[in-house]
């Protein structure tokens, strides 16, 4: 899986917009 899609089917279900605010930076 790509991170897109696991953000999508689980990180993005786990984190709140303002954590995942945080790590989109530090991912790319």
């Amino acid at each position: 899986l790509s991170w897109e899609q696991f953000s999508f089917e689980g990180v993005a279900t786990e984190f709140t917009q303002e954590e995942w605010e945080c790590l989109n930076p530090a991912q790319r």
